[in-house]
């Protein structure tokens, strides 16, 4: 039962974002940052919820988010920088535990945010899903994608493809939402 809520609450998280099929780095884009391990609360002290950081690897971040019903949800966070500007990638962590058949059916997406600062203030900003299907919509070839009838759409494009479209589309403001304040609570040693 555990394992359900950790997934819903990832999918809670994951649904005013722009999801996508490829994650936004490769292996040669990928950085660490020791100030972003630790834990993270929105400024705006009407959200609940917590941003856990904490080190999994050479160039990677398990991300334990506490949502604003105590629910936790897992996930891999990766620390990528493109042409001097820092992103973070977002995607679910599998489960500890999996049988053949759910195996064969898991496909992690991922989620990016610009990140504007992590000291003193996580600075973190969403691409805004709705002028993302507005645009898509204007140019459909501008961004491989699936549209389904219902619910948010998938990018579908590969990393590279994704980089060159984000960069592009970096300085328009209406693509991007705005920043995601978060105030330290604990520095990891």
């Amino acid at each position: 039962m555990r394992k359900y809520v950790a997934v819903a609450a990832v999918v809670l998280l994951l649904a005013g974002c722009v999801r996508t099929l490829h994650p936004l780095y490769t292996k040669k884009d990928l950085t660490f940052d020791p100030a972003l391990v630790g834990v993270w609360e929105p400024r705006d002290p009407d959200k609940e919820e917590r941003w856990d950081f904490r080190k999994a690897g050479e160039k990677a971040y398990t991300l334990i988010h506490t949502d604003e019903n105590d629910r936790k949800g897992k996930l891999e966070a990766h620390l990528l920088e493109l042409e001097g500007h820092r992103f973070l990638d977002l995607s679910a962590d599998e489960p500890e535990e999996t049988n053949v058949l759910q195996a064969l059916v898991l496909q992690p997406v991922h989620m990016f945010m610009k990140v504007e600062s992590i000291e003193p203030r996580l600075k973190l900003v969403i691409m805004n899903p709705g002028w993302l299907e507005d645009h898509l919509e204007e140019h459909p070839d501008a961004l491989k994608h699936e549209d389904p009838e219902e619910g948010p759409g998938l990018v579908t494009a590969s990393t590279k493809e994704l980089q060159k479209f984000v960069l592009k589309h970096l300085d328009n403001e209406e693509a991007w939402g705005d920043p995601l304040e978060f105030l330290r609570v604990k520095k990891d040693k």
